[in-house]
């Protein structure tokens, strides 16, 4: 399983919120089981709040990761030109 975020919108680094920036995080460390999927995550509010990078295997545990700490409940993935729920 592999995840990094790439972009942490709720945090920027520019904000007042800026040390709890996650640029660059990697949420799972293991190795990229095929190719990388972009991804983002949403709240209900459908708010982005992370962009990244995941392997296939890590999305349901990224997705579950991210509502338990940031409130997350959607987790899209890029298809061609367009984000597609893919889950919640």
């Amino acid at each position: 399983m592999y995840a990094k975020i790439v972009n942490d919108l709720l945090s920027p680094p520019d904000s007042a919120y800026a040390e709890e920036n996650r640029d660059g995080m990697v949420v799972f460390k293991g190795n990229a089981e095929g190719e990388l999927l972009k991804f983002r995550l949403l709240d209900d509010d459908r708010e982005v709040y992370y962009v990244g990078e995941a392997d296939d295997e890590s999305l349901e545990a990224l997705a579950s990761w991210a509502e338990r700490d940031s409130g997350c409940t959607i987790l899209q993935t890029r298809e061609g030109n367009r984000w597609v729920d893919t889950i919640g």
